[in-house]
């Protein structure tokens, strides 16, 4: 969750959002058996789709760690300073993670959180909404590494630039002329 936070804030500044990163105390290091590479896409895509959900108003982006009875729950919320709900009917348009450019949907995003133990839940809130992931801690004991299809949906570059890559500016793409 740091590295995807720390990927993932130039890009979410440059959008007009700010993103925040919350631990709860006791949380500094968690094992979570699974891919690395498809938790990270998840987070990535769960921070986009908070992006997205801002639609280019200024807002704030809360990416939270916690603890609870032997799970890690990753929180990912949106808030728009208006503090307006997204109007209604709304997420029949543009429903969360309709499929950003890592191609990843709601029912794809749930299968990864099931193959990892864990469960997918959105609640949308007053003046925004609310992904919450939650995943097994593991001690690191017998565990066997979940093995991933070995396909690389962003080509080599940032999941987090890729998951993004439609909802900031265009400019942060071009070379500086003093380069």
């Amino acid at each position: 969750c740091r590295e995807m936070a720390r990927q993932c804030d130039y890009l979410i500044e440059s959008a007009g959002a700010v993103l925040r990163r919350e631990e709860e105390k006791g949380c500094g290091s968690i094992l979570v058996r699974g891919s690395e590479y498809l938790l990270s896409l998840l987070i990535c895509q769960l921070l986009a789709d908070a992006l997205a959900g801002l639609y280019r108003e200024p807002g704030e982006i809360i990416l939270r760690v916690g603890k609870t009875e032997g799970r890690v729950l990753v929180t990912v919320e949106l808030r728009r300073r208006s503090g307006e709900t997204e109007p209604d009917g709304l997420e029949r348009v543009i429903p969360p993670l309709a499929g950003g450019a890592l191609g990843l949907s709601i029912p794809v995003c749930r299968r990864v959180a099931r193959a990892h133990g864990g469960t997918l839940v959105f609640t949308k809130l007053k003046g925004g909404r609310r992904a919450t992931l939650s995943l097994p801690i593991s001690d690191g004991e017998g565990d066997t590494a979940l093995r991933s299809m070995g396909v690389d949906f962003t080509g080599g570059f940032s999941p987090a630039l890729v998951a993004m890559s439609g909802l900031v500016p265009e400019k942060i793409f071009r070379k500086r002329e003093d380069e």
